[in-house]
């Protein structure tokens, strides 16, 4: 099986992701209705979905590619990343 961690993360869309939301996140973590890991997983991921996926003018193309690239984030992960 192929190795696919990067800079210590389960993979590059993981690590990616993380890194060009990173303030927003914090922000979403930082809000007191967020009590469980599950719940800020949920977020995170609802969030990108609907910034990079809703309310665009996207071609099909670009729709399958960012919905290929997303689905390969692990969001608890990154959730973990923002619990104490």
């Amino acid at each position: 099986m192929e190795d696919t961690k990067y800079n210590g993360w389960k993979n590059w869309e993981t690590w990616n992701t993380r890194l060009m939301y990173e303030q927003m996140f914090q922000s979403v973590a930082s809000e007191d209705r967020y009590k469980s890991l599950e719940s800020l997983t949920e977020a995170f991921e609802n969030l990108v979905f609907e910034l990079e996926l809703e309310n665009q003018k996207l071609t099909l193309l670009q729709t399958s590619a960012i919905a290929e690239f997303l689905g390969k984030v692990d969001w608890k992960e990154i959730a973990e990343s923002f619990v104490d």
